[in-house]
């Protein structure tokens, strides 16, 4: 009886297929990889970007429309200074994290940037000063 082995041509197309799984198997890791870390990136710049890139679409969207965007609503606040209690004329807004916006003192100074420890003294306290 004779024994038959695989042919020399045989067994190196098998190594070729199998050498070109594991390579498929590699790349498949490193595009997980990659899809991964777009995520994160992506994820990163909404997180950053989002309220810019929603303003910028709601925009983009009344123009398209052919309509004028609303005003962005405004927070008004009103302080009397000279109520009881009230040891000077000084108001401290109690700002944290990233907020854009200004601040109108009401008694002539606009513009302050709202931010972080923002506190105005008004030079009177003969009368309530609203705070816009």
């Amino acid at each position: 009886m004779s024994e038959t082995r695989p042919s020399p041509g045989l067994h190196a197309r098998l190594r070729t297929i199998l050498q070109a799984c594991r390579d498929r198997g590699a790349a498949g890791v490193e595009y997980g990889i990659l899809i991964g870390a777009v995520a994160v990136v992506i994820s990163a710049a909404v997180a950053i970007f989002g309220g810019q890139l929603a303003t910028m679409f709601t925009g983009a969207t009344y123009a398209l429309r052919g309509e004028t965007a609303p005003e962005p609503a405004r927070m008004v606040l009103t302080y009397d200074t000279t109520a009881p209690g009230c040891a000077d004329s000084t108001i401290a807004l109690p700002v944290g994290g990233a907020v854009d916006g200004t601040v109108d003192w009401g008694d002539g100074t606009t513009g302050v940037p709202l931010a972080q420890g923002v506190s105005h003294t008004y030079t009177t306290t003969s009368a309530p000063h609203p705070h816009r």
